[in-house]
């Protein structure tokens, strides 16, 4: 295992694009989406796609987003380019977006269904903020009750042009906050969940702001800190092995899931109190939502502390023993170190 990195030490860049203050004052600006691959050479673009009453909806959407990875743009980025232009000078808004759904369009991946390429400008406590969006057709049966001969009867629609609340319909999905030189992103790609495909990482212009080996690192830390928190409330068997329950959780499975992992380690133990913890950890280091292949080779076995003094007396101390020593460091001018064990009995080897 790895040193332990506290809570308070967060992860390279790690910064929430968006504080729980922003997300509760987020509002849309500006709003419109374009037709892309339905068939045709060109998207169809628009001029206009007012909102009406459903601002609401899509602003869910944009915060369903939150959920994903965390990305940056790469130097020389045209999608960060475009909106740094529609940001400056919010007239050239529709115009961006058309350039940006042009782009998007003439990307050919056969596993890109039809759909809508939607733009949206954002912002929240004087911060500006974008959201780009595909969202897939989705074929929708409605129905209307009508009054017939025999009674009421129900008259199918279908309807194929359509937004839902299905996960699925929103099929790739950028939150973006630009700063002065690059800018942060927070996405999700349906398709390759723990990461994004190589058609939405090109369309963008992006990278990965935290690899595998620093996520594994990390989460595996972060449930060692959880146990320690809550060693009064949890059993001795989970922390006097803390550090093996987190290394056996990363060798179990081979992505990352928040739930999964939460599960692994704690197992029956994991109450509410417990969960609360581990996610503010995670919150605190910027990886709520992420998904990611975890790193086998990221972290080491557990294996037993081991000490000796100036005068030659050895002490091995293992796992399940961690709980039964305290070292106390000598003040400036003092040689003396106090190491105190505590036992229920000492045998002689």
């Amino acid at each position: 295992m790895v040193a332990l990195r506290s809570p308070e030490q967060p992860l390279r860049g790690a910064m929430a694009i968006l504080s729980a203050a922003d997300v509760a004052n987020l509002r849309i600006d500006a709003f419109i989406f374009h037709v892309v691959h339905h068939g045709e050479d060109q998207p169809i673009l628009l001029e206009e796609t007012p909102l009406g009453g459903f601002e609401d909806f899509f602003l869910a959407r944009v915060k369903d987003t939150l959920k994903g990875n965390r990305f940056s743009f790469v130097s020389g980025s045209a999608t960060r380019a475009i909106l740094r232009e529609a940001e400056d000078d919010p007239r050239q808004f529709v115009d961006c977006s058309k350039r940006l759904a042009q782009d998007f369009h003439s990307r050919r991946d056969k596993r890109i269904k039809p759909g809508v390429f939607i733009l949206v400008g954002l912002s929240a406590r004087g911060s500006q903020f974008h959201s780009l969006i595909k969202y897939d057709h989705e074929e929708v049966l409605t129905y209307a009750l009508q009054k017939g001969p025999k009674g009421q009867k129900a008259v199918l629609q279908q309807i194929a042009n359509s937004f839902t609340k299905s996960p699925d319909a929103l099929h790739k999905s950028a939150l973006v906050k630009l700063n002065a030189t690059s800018g942060n992103l927070v996405i999700i790609d349906h398709t390759v969940r723990a990461d994004i495909t190589e058609f939405f990482r090109g369309f963008l212009d992006v990278k990965r702001t935290y690899n595998d080996q620093e996520l594994t690192e990390q989460v595996a830390d972060l449930a060692v800190q959880t146990i320690k928190k809550h060693r009064d409330e949890l059993p001795r068997e989970v922390t006097q092995r803390a550090r093996q329950l987190a290394f056996d959780a990363v060798r179990l499975r081979d992505t990352f899931s928040a739930d999964q992992f939460f599960s692994d380690v704690f197992g029956a133990h994991g109450s509410d109190d417990v969960r609360q913890t581990f996610d503010a950890y995670l919150e605190k280091q910027d990886i709520v939502g992420e998904s990611f292949k975890f790193r086998k080779d990221a972290i080491s076995a557990p294996r037993p502390r081991k000490f000796e003094t100036e005068e030659g007396v050895s002490i091995t101390i293992k796992e399940t023993a961690l709980d039964t020593y305290a070292i106390k460091q000598p003040k400036p001018g003092d040689r003396t170190t106090i190491i105190t064990i505590k036992t229920k009995r000492l045998t002689e080897l």
